[in-house]
């Protein structure tokens, strides 16, 4: 199976809250569903401030048994982060601390491994992180949220335009309804006539 195509899945990423979330954290989960069986997951955070966040998509996804380690890095703040897009002791300090979590994870069986950051992840893809140095993949959620959107509007298109399902959790409210949601909250519905 070409990597490229553990990627493809549905935009439906996630709730957070009560609120649609399309980011990389879900899309990154759900990529990782769709690698072939034996396929086991190296999760590495950045600090452990999004681990339980992390490990309750994991869990809501059904993945839990796919997880074969997780390891963290030191990371205190995104600052950091910010700065080791330029050359020097800030950016060596934080890929090192990245490939010491994922080749722990590797060690414990991870064939693949996930960074858990957006920030992280543009950085790993910008310094050519794409493998481990004993050769498990990296996991880029940017790419992959690209590559996502893209399919999605190409099945739009393939689907005539239309690419969610007016039935059930999606269904508009009957018409009458429509203008008293948009007295209370605002311009609702845009698509939807007067």
């Amino acid at each position: 199976m070409p990597f490229c195509s553990v990627i493809s899945w549905t935009l439906g990423c996630g709730l957070r809250g009560n609120r649609p979330d399309s980011g990389t954290g879900p899309l990154r989960i759900r990529a990782a569903d769709r690698l072939p069986d034996g396929r086991f997951l190296g999760i590495v955070f950045s600090n452990d401030k999004h681990e339980a966040r992390v490990a309750e998509n994991i869990r809501g996804y059904g993945l839990t048994g796919r997880v074969a380690a997780t390891a963290r890095m030191e990371v205190a703040k995104l600052t950091d982060l910010e700065a080791a897009f330029s050359p020097g002791p800030v950016r060596d300090s934080v890929l090192a601390q990245f490939h010491k979590a994922a080749e722990d994870c590797v060690a414990r069986g991870a064939e693949v491994v996930i960074p858990t950051v957006g920030v992280a992840m543009v950085l790993l893809y910008e310094a050519g992180v794409h493998e481990t140095a004993r050769g498990a993949l990296v996991l880029c959620g940017p790419l992959a949220l690209v590559q996502q959107g893209q399919a999605a509007v190409k099945l739009k298109r393939a689907m005539g335009g239309r690419f969610t399902s007016r039935r059930g959790a999606y269904g508009q409210p009957p018409p009458a309804q429509i203008a008293e949601l948009r007295r209370y909250h605002g311009e609702v519905y845009p698509g939807v006539g007067r």
